[in-house]
């Protein structure tokens, strides 16, 4: 919605709430597919399923419910004809538990103390918090030749804290944690931020020919204290002829691409490919490895950027 000349602001939020059950059905002494398939059909055997009965298998009730909450706010501003701006900001709250329940003396006797009774509950909560901004600014430089150059940052928060608690050994009737009679409980929280920033050069001739040039660098929280920060540079080249004035008749010819590799390109063209094509040019684009400012054996593995 427009706020401002020139500016515009756009909101959004959402909620995301489900509950499911879940069936014992992986591999485990109580899914019902493994015991299936491990059992037997002879009459005279104590058992005609591998592990536990269907009965005592479907006795673990386990559930898990979610709750999410998306929110984000978007704004564009374009104060000159060659520079344009945007932002975008997002908070993104996730919680979900998950919980199980055994009464007593309804689930598998050779799963442990599990048979007097079981209640787990595990709580979950998510929060990330998102900034990125950037501007683009657009010019033309000299004759036919434009400019156009973009920057920016990004910012990323990410927690979660979780709950663990448990509790085995329930009188008959109990289905709480606090009536058991083994108890166990834990924590565990997990945090990182990631802040990254970015710049890429692109200049055009003609719009037939253009040359595109880019660095990213990306900081964790996560990488440790000596690490520093990660370096991505990237280049491209892309080309081709434009398609050519309508004749005499109103026919026109389709755009050609000029068909070859630049050099560092790992791109090569195929043996049929066609020489001409209706629409984009020809592009190639070199590869690089990212580079680290900290000690070698604790940098992250490289990874191709194309």
């Amino acid at each position: 919605m427009p706020v401002w000349g020139n500016g515009d602001l756009s909101p959004s939020s959402g909620f995301i709430s489900s509950s499911n059950i879940i069936p014992q059905t992986g591999d485990n002494l109580y899914g019902v597919i493994g015991s299936g398939l491990f059992g037997t059909a002879n009459p005279a055997a104590p058992n005609a399923w591998g592990f536990a009965t269907p009965g005592q298998a479907f006795s673990r009730a386990t559930t898990r419910d979610v709750r999410q909450f998306i929110n984000s706010i978007s704004a564009n501003w374009k104060p000159r004809d060659w520079l344009a701006t945007r932002a975008i900001v997002g908070l993104d709250f996730m919680n979900w538990q998950d919980a199980a329940k055994i009464r007593t003396g309804e689930g598998c006797p050779f799963c442990g103390v599990e048979v007097d009774g079981l209640r787990a509950v595990n709580r979950y909560n998510n929060e990330r918090y998102s900034v990125d901004a950037g501007a683009t600014v657009t010019k033309t430089v000299w004759n036919d030749f434009n400019s156009k150059t973009a920057f920016g940052a990004q910012w990323n928060r990410d927690g979660r804290f979780v709950t663990f608690n448990s509790a085995k050994v329930l009188p008959p009737g109990g289905s709480t944690i606090d009536a058991g009679a083994q108890k166990t409980s834990g924590e565990q929280t997990t945090e990182f931020v990631t802040f990254g920033v970015y710049v890429e050069q692109q200049i055009g001739w003609k719009d037939k020919l253009f040359v595109t040039g880019a660095v990213r660098r990306d900081q964790n929280s996560a990488f440790g204290q000596d690490f520093g920060a990660a370096v991505y540079p990237q280049r491209r080249r892309c080309r081709g002829w434009p398609a050519r004035t309508a004749g005499p008749s109103g026919s026109t010819t389709s755009v050609r691409a000029l068909r070859g590799v630049s050099p560092g390109s790992s791109r090569r063209p195929m043996p049929r490919s066609p020489s001409s094509t209706r629409s984009r040019p020809r592009c190639s684009a070199a590869r690089h490895r990212p580079r680290s400012s900290g000690p070698r054996e604790q940098r992250p593995q490289a990874r191709a950027l194309a």
